[in-house]
């Protein structure tokens, strides 16, 4: 645990000095579940949103492909395990093993005064620890993007993806998305209404997006 003195205007990891990869990939593409971010109540929006971001910031990866939420969704319910996330850990491993994805990644997201931390826990399927952990935080939960984007980043790194491949392969999640916080609040809530058969609500939460951002293409394109 830390506290808010550790923290910087910019957030940080714990893992910056690193010099060598913790857990590298074959440098074929790999198949990765990312299991749903445990969260109190008050967080679970928060943690919906940050996981879609740190999806999109992941799919960036020449080298990562991160299973999709209906397919994670409809192994489950063939092998007859709870089909919700998030998923526990032993079952996340089943579908894995289905799935032959080399990586599976757990996690969870808490408020540190003003800000947020996210941890994420990467396992070989069926270990019993963690290869490694990932800590990372803003000081201010408005940074929601950056915080998405910079732990992303990080696990790229820990899969030992070059630093050239980084540069060229990286668009800022900011310009993916928008660099209105509340705007991206209201996508992702407008995505997950439309997943639920509500379209109307989408639609209202798309137009009141755009007219934080006028911008913001993935909200014209929904």
């Amino acid at each position: 645990a830390f506290g808010a003195a550790g923290l910087t205007a910019a957030g940080y990891s714990i893992y910056r000095t690193r010099t060598a990869p913790r857990f590298p990939l074959m440098p074929t593409r790999q198949r990765m579940i990312l299991n749903g971010l445990q969260s109190n109540g008050a967080l679970t929006d928060r943690a919906l949103t940050l996981r879609q971001l740190l999806i999109a910031g992941l799919r960036q990866s020449p080298m990562l492909g991160v299973i999709p939420d209906e397919r994670l969704l409809a192994v489950l319910r063939r092998l007859n395990l709870p089909a919700s996330l998030p998923v526990a850990l032993t079952d996340l491993f089943v579908v894995a093993k289905q799935e032959k994805a080399a990586v599976v990644v757990d996690g969870s997201v808490e408020r540190v005064s003003r800000g947020l931390r996210v941890l994420l826990r990467v396992f070989e399927p069926g270990g019993v620890r963690p290869a490694f952990e990932l800590d990372q935080a803003v000081n201010d939960e408005r940074q929601l993007v950056k915080l998405a984007q910079d732990a992303a980043m990080e696990l790229r790194t820990e899969f030992a993806e070059s630093q050239h491949s980084l540069q060229s392969s990286s668009v800022p999640l900011e310009q993916v998305t928008s660099a209105v916080p509340e705007a991206v609040d209201l996508y992702f809530r407008a995505v997950r209404e439309y997943e639920r058969s509500d379209t109307a609500a989408a639609l209202a939460y798309l137009d009141q997006a755009l007219r934080l951002d006028r911008q913001f293409a993935l909200a014209h394109h929904q």
